[in-house]
């Protein structure tokens, strides 16, 4: 959905360990910057990746780079925005008249049916209480696609697509585990018996002709 021409500069904002950035790398010869907040996986994706991939350890709400992308791509990173107004306020701040956003993130708060029923076990038995019962989730999330279209209307974007879809795949628990260790690798990980939409929208900066 989002096409990237050869000489459009992109960002991938919650970049990870870089994989994403690097598929991105083949597709344009314009610059290819990856942000992620944490300096662990910033490491190591500067590790893996071409030398002409950059990557900063940066949040998306301290994202600071005006009229500086032609596109930003996001995959399994929203959720995890603490302040998502102003982290989009950013994202359309950084984009070039014309510019255009896709993102792809577990959508509702019952994301991972089965993750989230184990933990409301750990909470109620008595052996694990008191560890659980202080748990509080980290994640942002919204319910429908309609949420997520007006917080980027918000933000300044013309919303072209949104949708919210569930994926399911089968797979066995030491893969289940691997994939929830990994954090933010790309989006075959957050497939795993989620509801997320993939990805949910397109906004793009008010002002495109495509």
């Amino acid at each position: 959905m989002l096409r990237i021409a050869r000489t459009d500069d992109v960002l991938d904002l919650g970049c990870g360990t870089g994989h994403l950035a690097q598929e991105v790398r083949v597709l344009t010869d314009g610059r290819v910057v990856g942000i992620d907040l944490s300096p662990e996986m910033i490491e190591m994706a500067r590790g893996a990746a071409p030398p002409d991939v950059e990557f900063l350890t940066a949040a998306a709400e301290d994202l600071d780079m005006p009229e500086t992308f032609d596109a930003i791509i996001c995959n399994s990173a929203f959720q995890w925005f603490t302040d998502v107004p102003g982290a989009l306020a950013n994202c359309f701040a950084a984009l070039r008249h014309g510019g255009r956003m896709a993102l792809q993130a577990p959508a509702h708060r019952e994301y991972c049916p089965q993750f989230l029923r184990a933990v409301r076990m750990l909470a109620g038995d008595r052996r694990t209480a008191r560890t659980w019962d202080r748990f509080r989730s980290p994640w942002t999330f919204y319910e429908t696609a309609e949420e997520y279209s007006r917080l980027f209307a918000a933000a300044g974007f013309d919303v072209v697509a949104a949708e919210v879809e569930e994926l399911r795949e089968h797979t066995t628990p030491e893969r289940a585990l691997e994939m929830f260790e990994s954090g933010r690798r790309p989006a075959t990980s957050t497939r795993a018996a989620t509801t997320c939409p993939g990805p949910w929208g397109i906004p793009r900066r008010r002002g495109s002709s495509s």
